[in-house]
């Protein structure tokens, strides 16, 4: 005791709890960017972190989309119960429609002023990636006679190397040189899907439908309009047909975009105009014909793709060009059951026309898709799947195949890494299917059944909404693409000696000198 009034010295030890205000963290599974296809989820861990003895908070998220739920809602954290951390699963719907921006909101109803942070998380919804099963180019196995051959068309100026598209492969119980794609060509001694592929509407025989892409046609273009006209002066015939009688008892009709009037084209065939005519089209069908695409020509605005029903070759022309043909087109190739349903072209820009390819965006979805194009792993890390296609490509579109000069020899091993353009060219279209042979011989991704692309495949890489194809496929994960022609496996059945090749540049598809060479990027997979 001490008295009063007199100060008293104490020794000893004195112990103090000193806390960290109580707070809630919000973090993200991914942790930022985040983009999740329809189908798809995320995670949103809520963490509670200083206090001492925090009671349960009750951690709620509520979003406006209403595509999202959340799994594990309304979840609980305290530091007494030792429950420090919870974790939200949001889940965006399968049929889910793209969207940007959305916003999901955090709050604790348990005590609303401990606030979490962040309290909103933004995230997009993806455009999904449904997969499509390309058509066959329509070429088939031909040999010099008199061996013999499938198709009329075949002579002594026409061939099918090993590799060609023409040569196919052997499929068991179907047979030998069967075509790569959905087969309404040739497949074996099995039936084709579809058969037919051309049939009359029922209801109206002036149009038919398309069994292989679920569309239908006029069967004579010239019931749209008989002469020749302009790019706008198409789509605003066929809007006027729609807000009159229409056609066929129809009042849908839509001038096609370029993937849809080229799925018109046979490219085994020597005059496709004549050959559409043979499959019930009117003889309106000209060889010489140019037919106008909805499909704007993006590095020039002011022009519009056209397809030459003769050769069905794909070039740009003027949109004031008076030279071009109308055919309408109806029909949801992406809702129907047809087996080779058409994608969408890329093109999102409608350019102030009503009934263009961008106002409608017709074809099924994914060529825009952030998740089309998926990176492999392990031993496929150096190869890229295309989740509409199903094809598998080389990461590198410059494999080195050849010295790089004239006159481009060929490589006895392949580099793979390959920087130099140059050393992917090939001097003739039978290097290019040589060239292949030696790839698989390294097997490149573990696999050894690389293939030259034939004309379908190698134009399922081109996106017609952007200026510089090849810019755009290197900013998907690809490397080194060039902005130049690529080789297909599609011999020009219009004129002998020639190949059919895409340039990677602006898309165009056309005929060229089979001696001409040019770029090689190989291809697996597929139907």
């Amino acid at each position: 005791d001490s008295p009063s009034g007199q100060t008293q010295a104490l020794s000893g030890t004195s112990y103090v709890n000193v806390f960290t205000p109580a707070s809630i963290a919000i973090t993200t599974n991914p942790a930022s960017n985040i983009s999740v296809a329809p189908g798809g989820s995320f995670t949103v861990t809520a963490t509670l972190t200083g206090g001492y003895n925090v009671p349960a908070q009750t951690i709620s998220a509520t979003t406006s989309n209403s595509d999202t739920t959340f799994s594990n809602n309304n979840c609980a954290i305290s530091s007494s119960a030792g429950l420090g951390s919870c974790t939200i699963t949001v889940n965006v719907g399968a049929n889910a429609a793209a969207a940007t921006s959305n916003t999901i909101s955090f709050s604790n109803t348990t005590t609303p002023s401990m606030t979490p942070a962040p309290n909103t998380v933004s995230f997009a919804i993806a455009t999904p990636v449904t997969r499509i099963y390309l058509p066959q180019t329509g070429q088939q196995y031909c040999v010099p006679t008199p061996v013999g051959s499938f198709t009329t068309t075949c002579g002594s100026a026409f061939t099918s190397p090993i590799g060609s598209d023409g040569y196919g492969r052997n499929i068991p119980s179907y047979g030998d040189y069967i075509p790569y794609g959905v087969a309404w060509a040739y497949n074996g001694s099995v039936a084709l899907d579809p058969t037919p592929r051309f049939v009359i509407d029922s209801a109206d025989s002036n149009c038919i439908i398309d069994n292989l892409t679920g569309l239908e046609w006029l069967k004579d273009p010239a019931m749209a309009n008989a002469g020749k006209t302009s790019w706008n002066s198409a789509l605003t015939i066929i809007s006027n047909a729609n807000n009159g009688v229409g056609y066929c008892g129809h009042k849908d009709w839509r001038l096609p975009n370029v993937n849809e009037i080229s799925s018109l084209v046979n490219y085994g065939v020597s005059s496709n105009a004549v050959w559409l005519q043979s499959q019930g089209f009117s003889s309106s069908v000209l060889a010489n014909n140019v037919y106008w695409s909805s499909t704007t020509y993006k590095r020039v605005i002011e022009n519009a793709w056209g397809l030459t029903m003769y050769s069905g070759s794909l070039s740009e022309y003027t949109k004031t060009n008076t030279s071009g043909y109308t055919w309408p087109v109806r029909g949801n190739s992406a809702l129907s059951s047809a087996p080779a349903k058409i994608p969408q072209t890329g093109q999102t820009e409608s350019y102030n026309m009503v009934g263009s390819d961008g106002s409608l965006q017709e074809g099924v979805l994914g060529t825009n898709a952030s998740n089309r194009f998926v990176a492999g792993s392990g031993a496929e890390a150096s190869c890229i799947s295309d989740n509409q296609t199903g094809l598998m490509w080389p990461k590198n579109g410059i494999i080195g195949f050849s010295i790089g000069s004239a006159p481009y020899t060929l490589l006895a091993t392949p580099i793979l890494n390959n920087t130099d353009a140059a050393k992917n060219q090939v001097t003739t279209w039978s290097d290019a299917l040589v060239a292949i042979n030696k790839l698989n011989s390294e097997a490149l991704c573990g696999h050894n059944d690389w293939r030259l692309p034939n004309l379908n495949e190698l134009r399922s890489l081109v996106n017609y909404g952007q200026t510089h194809v090849a810019n755009w496929l290197n900013n998907q994960g690809f490397s080194n693409v060039y902005p130049s022609t690529y080789v297909s496996s599609t011999r020009f059945s219009v004129v002998a000696g020639v190949k059919w090749d895409v340039n990677l540049f602006d898309g165009v598809s056309s005929g060229s000198a089979a001696l001409g060479g040019g770029n090689v990027w190989p291809v697996r997979g597929g139907q």
